[in-house]
Formats: structure tokens, sequence, C-alpha cells
């Protein structure tokens, strides 16, 4: 069943550069910070002179850094690692004097450890897998060792199972229809999967900026360099064009059912986007630790 690494190759493929999606989130200082404020600052009291921290699904290393700024600001020393299935992304992160370790976050196997985080990395991964990652999360903090990761959600688990829906579309040419990736988990749900692997203290200690995805973003970050390369050759730019067309059609339509039937102000936050829609996801964080 893909996972991680498969999900994110789709991005590997279409050179896509992490850093760079969703207007830069990931490369920003800003947006770093404000994690940073509401996941790492709460805890620093109750870490001790010397942290090891190790950054799951870290990509690039550029959350890892600004960590490691944060806790040595306080007077601390911040031995950093940063975990990824992505050798590419962590080339880069090695070359900033990160330590690196690649491998499937469900395989992990450290010990010791003071901090894990996560931000944006669990949708990437079935609910299964999901479980393994925490659970390996779990084993690898010392007793009284805290995780802090910020996932993908929305208004409400159907709000979720919407977005990771059109998110797979076969048209769209990322993963396997019936894969379960991405699978964006709602807070209840999460929340749930951190509880079930051992954590104590399970909690959203509240949100960071939300990002804001869509029929039209998807199609671009996954097609968009293939489509603008065929503009010489007719007839895959043809075969292209008809795969985009049934594409929006189809998440269109998954949207418009999900209008018609949800709750309350669930759907409120979609907005028009000429014949589609921008969909915001917000960005909770959650926060746990291994009991003593």
């Amino acid at each position: 069943m893909p996972s991680g690494p498969e999900t994110t190759a789709a991005d590997l493929a279409q050179g896509v550069e992490m850093g760079k999606i969703n207007d830069g989130y990931f490369s920003s200082p800003v947006m770093a910070a404000a994690f940073v404020d509401l996941a790492i600052r709460p805890l620093l009291d109750g870490l001790g002179p010397v942290v090891r921290h190790a950054s799951f699904g870290g990509g690039e290393g550029f959350l890892a850094r600004q960590i490691v700024a944060a806790i040595e600001a306080s007077g601390r020393t911040c031995h950093a690692m940063v975990v990824d299935a992505n050798p590419e992304f962590l080339a880069i992160a090695a070359k900033s004097g990160l330590e690196t370790l690649c491998a499937p976050l469900e395989e992990i196997e450290l010990e010791g450890l003071d901090l894990v985080t996560m931000r944006s990395v669990n949708h990437y991964n079935a609910p299964a897998a999901q479980r393994r990652i925490l659970e390996r999360i779990l084993a690898a903090l010392k007793p009284g060792g805290h995780l802090a990761t910020q996932n993908l959600s929305g208004p409400s688990a159907a709000y979720c199972a919407m977005v990771s829906t059109i998110a797979r579309l076969t048209e769209l040419g990322r993963v396997a229809e019936d894969s379960q990736v991405p699978h964006i988990a709602y807070d209840d749900e999460f929340n749930g999967f951190m509880v079930d692997a051992g954590f104590a203290d399970v909690r959203v200690v509240g949100r960071v900026p939300e990002i804001e995805v869509g029929p039209a973003y998807y199609w671009a970050r996954f097609n968009g360099l293939q489509h603008k390369a065929s503009l010489d050759n007719h007839d895959v730019h043809a075969a292209i064009h008809t795969r985009q067309r049934a594409y929006m059609a189809r998440a269109n339509a998954i949207i418009d059912d999900y209008r018609a039937t949800a709750p309350g102000d669930d759907a409120a936050p979609l907005r028009p986007l000429g014949r589609s829609w921008v969909v915001p996801l917000w960005y909770p964080v959650h926060v746990g630790r291994r009991p003593a």
C-alpha cells in the first residue's frame, strides 16, 4: 500500500521543490516561527540542558534548523537529526550541517529522544501507517519525551475525506485511487491515533496559518511541468488536456456533492475559483508525551 515515500515521489517526478509549494510555506521563517512559538516554546521549561531532537519527515531540514535555534537560544544544547525516506531532500539537509537518517518513518528504530517533531507529514501515509509511525516515535522518545506535530485538517471528518479524495483521483496521476493516501485525518481522529499508540496528555494546542488547495492547485502541482513540456507535441498535449478536463470534472462533482450534504457551516471555508473551488485546510498542532 503506498505510503510516504511513494506519495512524495509524485512531487519528485514533477520537479517540485518542497520549500516552494503553497507560496513557500515550508521555507518561510514566519511559518516556522508560528510552529515553534505554539509547539516548542511551551515545552522548553521541561527540557534538560542537552536536547536530542529528531525531525520526522523533515525533508530539507528547514524546520529543524529553526527548532535548533530556538532551543539553543534558551541556553540549551540541541543535537538534531532529520529523518526522511527521500534522499534528495536529505542531501539538502546534510549540506546545512544537520545529521540525517534515510528510512521509512514506520520502520525507524531510535531511542532516547527528548523531542520529535513533524510538520505536514502524516497525511502522506495511510491510516495504518500513521499509527505505525506514532508507535515508532513513542519507542524513540525517552520517558517524558514529547511529540509535536502539525497536521492538515479541516472543519469535519467529512471535509477531510473530501479533500483526501480529490487529491488521489486516477486522472491526477499522483497515486492509485484506492491507495488510502493521502489521508487527511480530522483532529479527533489523529488524537485517537496518538492515544492508541500510547501517548499521554494528547491535545491540540492551537493552529498555525492555514493553506489553500483545490482541484486547480493539485493539477498544477502534479501535472504542471508535464503539461507545459507537451506544448510542442500536439497528440501528447491533447491527451493531457483530456485528462485534465476529466480530473477537474470529477473533483468539482465531489466538492459539489459535499457542499450539498455538509452539515452546518462545514462547507463555509470553500471559495469559488472560476468554475472550480479553493479549498482551505487548517493546520492544528497536536502534542503528546511518552508516559514516564
